[in-house]
């Protein structure tokens, strides 16, 4: 059935043309969703959990190695296409900024064959337990390259020697910052625990300026402190940089803005002793003493004689009289009550810190330098009494090179599946709107049309086919009767029957065998 889109254009009432302009702006929304869905690029998470330091080195380098990618959980994740994940492992491996989970031990073996030696198993277990050590080291933070070497003696040899050879190993190590004791004891105990018999004061730890990380030296305590304070110090500025980058990149975008903090801690430890008196007295005992004396007094002296007689009988005569002594003592001891608090200050305390940061002067207007400079004062606890200083800098930071766009020689088969996904959607929903437009067409009328109803007198088919032969015929031409000069309803019904009878006698068909 050929469709004629002109006599289906004339019979569609307004709303048949709503409907069809409804479909029409469906159909063009959904090949547009699909037309997007295919052409929008799939990415794959590369690295996730980074810091935002850690980030910008990483897109960096993906930028010059010509890697499109995309960022993502707040400038923490990188991804990129699915095809270029191991192109861009190898290259952020390269250059030391990928860090990844070791795997099994038999992961590094290489291939074995029946004819190989007792020496070149055990070098090809040293080396695999190497491999596996370097990756391991290179998962913890600060740590960007590691270098294991191990010297495992053959144990075999010792039974004919006498002599008792240890295992030793050297840590070779590139790092970004500044490793606390902790770490370098944890490396050193993480190498001990994969090689049998290795002890940890047999392992040396070296990092990329020569200097001996391990074994530590216990004989200066002063530069044992001066290490501690040093790296409790970097960590805490680590720290603090990169919860201040993070908030930066959350709400002004990844590379708008670098923090650094730079903190001075007290890392001394201090013991604290105090007494508190109360002002409340309670009596704890009292004693009291009391002594009393009575006495009567002496006879008259004797009779007058020499100078030296008569003094004695001076004396004598003034002793005489009564006596009478009393004394009464009184002793309270009193007990005040008091609280002894003895407190132990571990070191960390700050004493002072001093935060800049600087922004991205091309992206940022100079009107939010206020609001971040209240946002970073809050973030890091800032304390003015405390001696703490701030500085908000704005400057234009240096043009990343963009990515280079994924060329069509690598676009996979997926993305071919896509389109034609999209193209077999596309003919299945025309497929679909004419079908139904066809159904429209030939299915009969639901209930009595209006211009029916409208009629002044109906007709009989067997009197429309009379008339239609009496019309026909060569001879003299049938006068029918004049129409009302004003009757719009019976013009249209006969307009209708000259341009479809075949659907008006299939509607007066319907109705006959409906009586």
């Amino acid at each position: 059935m050929n469709l004629n889109f002109r006599d289906i254009a004339a019979k569609l009432s307004p709303k048949g043309w709503l409907t069809v302009g409804a479909a029409a702006i469906v159909g063009v929304l959904f090949i547009y969703l699909l037309m997007s869905l295919a052409s929008a690029p799939s990415y794959a998470t590369l690295v996730a959990g980074e810091t935002p330091a850690q980030t910008e080195k990483i897109t960096s380098a993906l930028s010059t190695g010509g890697i499109a990618y995309q960022l993502s959980n707040n400038g923490t994740a990188v991804m990129v296409n699915p095809s270029d994940v191991g192109k861009a492992r190898d290259l952020l491996d390269v250059q030391g900024l990928l860090a990844g989970t070791a795997g099994s031990l038999s992961s590094y073996m290489g291939s074995t064959s029946l004819g190989e030696s007792q020496f070149q198993q055990q070098e090809q277990t040293t080396s695999a337990i190497e491999q596996q050590l370097d990756q391991t080291i290179e998962g913890m933070n600060g740590i960007n390259i590691a270098q294991v070497q191990l010297a495992i003696p053959n144990q075999a040899n010792n039974l004919f020697t006498g002599t008792n050879t240890q295992p030793t190993a050297s840590v070779l190590l590139n790092t970004s910052s500044t490793l606390s004791p902790t770490a370098v004891k944890a490396i050193a105990g993480l190498v001990a625990g994969d090689v049998s018999g290795l002890s940890q004061n047999r392992i040396t730890i070296t990092d990329q300026n020569g200097d001996v990380l391990w074994p530590s030296s216990s004989n200066s305590n002063l530069s044992t402190s001066l290490t501690a304070k040093q790296s409790a110090q970097n960590a805490y500025d680590q720290q603090l940089a990169d919860q201040v980058d993070a908030t930066l990149a959350a709400t002004l975008g990844p590379g708008m803005a670098i923090a650094n903090v730079n903190a001075d801690l007290n890392a001394n430890q201090e013991n604290l002793a105090s007494v508190t008196y109360s002002k409340k007295v309670t009596p704890a005992s009292t004693a009291v003493t009391q002594e009393s004396l009575k006495g009567g007094g002496a006879g008259p002296g004797g009779t007058a004689g020499n100078s030296a007689t008569n003094l004695a009988g001076i004396a004598g005569a003034a002793g005489g009289g009564n006596s009478n002594y009393s004394n009464r003592t009184s002793t309270t001891i009193n007990d005040v009550s008091h609280t002894i608090s003895r407190t132990v200050v571990a070191p960390g305390a700050i004493n002072r810190q001093s935060i800049s940061v600087l922004i991205n002067s091309k992206k940022v207007p100079a009107s939010e330098l206020p609001i971040i400079r209240q946002t970073v004062e809050n973030a890091v606890g800032f304390n003015a009494k405390r001696g703490d200083t701030i500085s908000i800098g704005s400057l234009p930071f240096a043009k990343i090179a963009s990515p280079a766009a994924a060329s069509s020689s690598t676009t996979s088969m997926m993305s071919d599946a896509k389109y034609g996904l999209v193209g077999v959607g596309a003919l299945v929903f025309l497929f679909m709107m004419s079908r139904m437009l066809r159904r429209r067409e030939t299915e009969p009328f639901a209930g009595q049309p209006t211009w029916l109803r409208e009629l002044e007198q109906p007709r009989s088919l067997a009197e429309i086919e009379a008339q239609t032969q009496m019309l026909d015929l060569d001879g003299p031409q049938v006068i029918t009767r004049l129409r009302p000069p004003v009757n719009v309803a019976r013009e249209q019904v006969e307009d209708l029957v000259d341009r479809d009878p075949e659907r008006v006698a299939l509607q007066l068909r319907q109705w006959m065998t409906e009586d």
